[in-house]
């Protein structure tokens, strides 16, 4: 009797692999093959985009003098963030949509959910420096060049990601990373541990919204009082200097 040929893009499933059977214990939904090759094309041009995009950013900084300076050392730090998820994970993503499942080792399962990790707490502790950045340079003009100059911007940048790294390496000993049959990728399970996703939640997300808000919404007051010409403070100047 002829066996059937393994089908591409097929029902989501967990693929048994010499490494054990990875991602077993999760539910296993039966997406119809048109949802599975539309979301196949999506994250391809969502890869593509990603790289091109960000690696533009990431020239223009470089590359021009004139957009060389602290704000937009920051912005290409984002970029760099915004990435690494289209250069690992995205791609063993697609591989896993293409096989129906993860047939790759559990380290390999283990490395996506790193870098996964740092790529999005990456970014939004990166978004919250730009707003500090903002902030200083619209809110403290004065002082700004002083706070802001080139030695200290490098020191902020280095600062921001051992921030990251060490706000995701707990995820590697505390919680568990597990393939996830119904996003074709490895994520972090915090379903155990409801203390540790309550601290994670604080540290990664709320602490950097409350200082994101706080900055733009001096910003926002500062703006205001400069619309009212008895208010205006001629050496706050809007145009930052190039590092």
């Amino acid at each position: 009797m002829a066996t059937v040929p393994k089908s591409n893009m097929g029902p989501t499933k967990a693929v048994p692999t010499p490494f054990g059977c990875i991602g077993c214990k999760l539910p296993k939904p039966d997406y119809p093959p048109a949802l599975i090759i539309f979301m196949f094309c999506a994250m391809v041009i969502t890869v593509v985009v990603d790289l091109i995009g960000n690696s533009m950013v990431i020239l223009a900084v470089t590359k021009n003098k004139k957009l060389r300076n602290s704000g937009n050392i920051f912005v290409a730090s984002l970029s760099v963030a915004d990435m690494l998820v289209a250069i690992y994970p995205y791609p063993l993503m697609l591989y896993a949509m293409s096989v129906g499942g993860w047939d790759l080792s559990q380290f390999q399962c283990q490395m996506v959910g790193l870098v996964t990790g740092l790529s999005v707490v990456g970014s939004i502790f990166n978004i919250t420096a730009i707003a500090i950045n903002r902030y200083c340079y619209i809110c403290h003009s004065l002082q700004y060049k002083r706070i802001f100059s080139l030695r200290n911007t490098c020191i902020y940048l280095v600062v921001t990601w051992v921030m990251t790294v060490l706000a995701v390496l707990p995820n590697m000993y505390i919680g568990t990373i597990e393939y996830d049959p119904r996003t074709y990728t490895c994520i972090f399970n915090y379903v155990n541990n409801p203390a540790f996703t309550v601290t994670i939640v604080c540290i990664h997300f709320v602490l950097p919204l409350i200082i994101v808000g706080y900055c733009y919404t001096k910003i926002w007051i500062k703006v205001l009082a400069a619309r009212d010409p008895a208010g205006q403070n001629p050496d706050n100047q809007f145009a930052e200097p190039t590092a």
